[in-house]
Parts: structure tokens; C-alpha cells; sequence
């Protein structure tokens, strides 16, 4: 899920992307995910780079 919602709003920072969650998800641990996410894009779009 934290995937998608970053695939949404790439441009967005994490801050933003937390007040977009819906209510009731714990955004601590939201915010792990999320950082998860945007890391794994990064790497992804580097390693693209590299081929």
C-alpha cells in the first residue's frame, strides 16, 4: 500500500504523504513504510539508470 500511495504523489514529501493517510493507520509506523517505498524507488530508477 505504501507503494502506491507513493507511486501517486511522487513530487509530495513525507510529511504531506502522511496527512493523506486515512484515519486509524498509526503513522509512525506508516512513515517506515512509506520511507521504504521512496528508498526502493530510488534504487530501482538507479539501477534503470545503470542499464
Amino acid at each position: 500500500m505504501a507503494a502506491l500511495i507513493f507511486r501517486n504523489s511522487k513530487k509530495s514529501p513525507l510529511e504531506q504523504l502522511l496527512q493523506c493517510l486515512p484515519a486509524g493507520v498509526i503513522k509512525r509506523i506508516a512513515a517506515g513504510w512509506l520511507a521504504a517505498a521512496i528508498e526502493e524507488d530510488a534504487r530501482y530508477r538507479a539501477s534503470r539508470k545503470l542499464i
